[in-house]
């Protein structure tokens, strides 16, 4: 039996079901990641419009809830809040397809995670209202968002002769005895965004450098690849290259 429940939503992706009509995966505040058929919003009289469905965009619901429903059903859907600098500034764009494909690829199917919806939000608020982004933020977000998906970072940035061991999530004073593991320069960058963690706000102002920066996306990529099964490559990691 359904259950009708108004909620908040992330947008993830969207499919072809028929001429008219399309199914959207969306991550909600109280039931995780569900699949919603959203009828006729190919449609010129739709309810629903597709274009209301961008990734990541941030909605509110009011929804037909089934346990164990493989295709849940909307009743009313809209974008709140409604991204201001998002859609028109180039940059923001490339972050927030960059950040799709990395959630999409990150989550599973599951019961909601209010603290991990929160985060999100607020991610995503942010990088709309403020007026400049910094080339950290992308490995900041990875820093913290691994935190909430069970292999946060640990441990301190000491000299010259620590390494980040990819593998056990940790900096340590000795190389370990395999390939996965990051130092120098991109180490210290690592620890300094590992300082910052407990604050939920995005590094807007820092800057660094940008071979240390692309060589620090490269290696988080490397350690979710290394802690999630499911996580596959990649493919819009280049659209972060602004130098």
């Amino acid at each position: 039996m359904s259950v009708l429940f108004k909620t908040s939503g992330i947008i993830l992706r969207t499919t072809k079901y028929s001429e008219t009509s399309l199914v959207a995966r969306i991550l909600t505040r109280e039931f995780g990641i569900q699949s919603y058929l959203v009828q006729g919003a190919r449609g010129r009289k739709a309810k629903v419009r597709s274009s209301v469905l961008q990734p990541l965009y941030l909605v509110e619901m009011v929804v037909y809830h089934r346990d164990n429903g493989k295709l849940q059903r909307i009743s009313e859907l809209r974008n709140e809040p409604v991204y201001i600098d998002i859609p028109r500034n180039p940059r923001k764009g490339c972050i927030l397809m960059f950040l799709n494909e990395l959630i999409y690829k990150s989550l599973k199917e599951g019961e909601g995670d209010e603290e991990l919806f929160k985060f999100l939000t607020y991610i995503l608020t942010r990088l709309d209202q403020q007026p400049d982004v910094s080339p950290l933020f992308v490995p900041d977000f990875l820093v913290k968002f691994s935190a909430y998906l069970g292999f946060a970072t640990s441990g301190i940035y000491l000299n010259k002769s620590s390494v980040f061991d990819l593998v056990e999530g940790v900096f340590t004073q000795n190389i370990p005895p395999h390939p996965d593991f990051i130092s120098g320069t991109t180490a210290e960058l690592m620890s300094m965004l590992m300082l910052d963690s407990s604050n939920p706000s995005p590094i807007w102002g820092r800057q660094g450098g940008g071979n240390e920066i692309r060589e620090l996306n490269t290696a988080l990529l490397h350690y979710y690849q290394i802690h999630l099964p499911q996580f596959s490559a990649i493919k819009s990691l280049d659209m972060l290259d602004w130098d």
